[in-house]
């Protein structure tokens, strides 16, 4: 009889578990899985960095625009961007609070040229490093962000013959970084609709609930038929 009533009371508890699994909805794992690819860069001072620590700073990211979660670092995402055109792709760090998650884009990254105005330094490493080439009046080079230097001066980072490297903001024609074309999102008002979903929503709840309780009765009741036939067949056995 014991046994018989812990494969009963066993079969009840899978039951419910598996109807619950079921019954309840994936949708937000779905979307969390969504959210996690792309992250946007809302913010004028967002860093890229080389790896996961303030000091290997490299450039500000264009506003607008994406990078690609990989992986995370403590405070640091780890993430890839660039890769279209002829902008080689990066991989570095993006701190998790300058960047918002994001449903996922068509158009992540920034694809974008600057031509230089005269013969100019492209410095590699950093800005005013002694490791430089040069670069003649009127050559492409692929706009990935910008850093200020220590003197002050303003540099940006650009790709040229597939060599990352930094060039002074008066060495290139003046330009402006066109935004990205996805929309920026804006905190909505509450409205009618809300109110509705967080109806709809505690309505879904209450069902959920009756319908347990319902699987709880039955479960009592299935026990019970199983148990009490073998109890008055016991006490016919002593008769």
């Amino acid at each position: 009889m014991i046994k018989k009533l812990i494969a009963a009371t066993s079969l009840a508890v899978i039951f419910i578990t598996c109807f619950f699994i079921g019954f309840v909805p994936n949708k937000n794992l779905t979307r969390a899985s969504a959210e996690e690819a792309y992250l946007r860069v809302l913010g004028e001072n967002v860093f890229f960095y080389s790896s996961p620590d303030e000091e290997t700073a490299v450039f500000i990211l264009p506003y607008s625009y994406y990078v690609k979660k990989i992986g995370a670092s403590g405070e640091y995402y780890h993430v890839e961007c660039f890769g279209q055109g002829n902008t080689p792709m990066l991989d570095g760090f993006v701190k998790i609070e300058d960047v918002t998650p994001s449903d996922g884009t068509s158009l992540p990254y920034l694809s974008y040229s600057i031509t230089t105005a005269k013969d100019a330094e492209l410095y590699f490493e950093r800005p005013l490093s002694n490791s430089y080439r040069y670069v003649f009046k009127n050559r492409t080079l692929y706009y990935y962000g910008k850093m200020t230097a220590a003197s002050g001066e303003i540099f940006y980072c650009v790709s040229y013959n597939k060599t990352l490297g930094f060039i002074a903001e008066e060495d290139v024609y003046p330009f402006t970084v066109p935004l990205n074309p996805d929309p920026i999102d804006s905190p909505e008002p509450v409205s009618d609709a809300d109110d509705n979903k967080t109806g709809n929503k505690n309505t879904e709840t209450a069902l959920k609930t009756a319908v347990a309780a319902s699987l709880v009765l039955a479960a009592i009741i299935i026990i019970a038929l199983i148990v009490l036939p073998e109890k008055k067949n016991d006490y016919e056995n002593r008769e």
